[in-house]
């Protein structure tokens, strides 16, 4: 499990708001150098999390995000890291990019 948890002082909260989902907040943040997204859950069980998280992190191709690892704050929150991509969200760019 050490593979997937990363410190909660390990991130730098830089802010800002990326969005809001059904599931939580997104924020921006920086992770070993690298600019990431991370995404706060409403209400998850860690080992769901983490059960999601293992099958997601095998998957690897240049059109997946890459996912870096699970983080649990110190107030018992617990966060998705992935590497941040640019131009919004992904349903955001399909509509404004259609191929008709």
């Amino acid at each position: 499990m050490n593979d997937i948890l990363i410190s909660y002082e390990d991130i730098n909260w830089t802010g800002p708001k990326l969005g809001q989902g059904s599931f939580g907040e997104v924020t921006l943040g920086e992770y070993k150098g690298i600019r990431i997204a991370v995404k706060q859950f409403n209400s998850a069980k860690m080992n769901e999390i983490i059960y999601e998280f293992r099958k997601h992190k095998k998957l690897k191709n240049e059109n997946i995000v890459e996912f870096c690892g699970v983080v649990k704050s110190p107030n018992d929150k617990t966060f998705l890291v992935t590497k941040y991509v640019e131009n919004g969200n992904l349903r955001d760019y399909l509509s404004e990019h259609r191929l008709d």
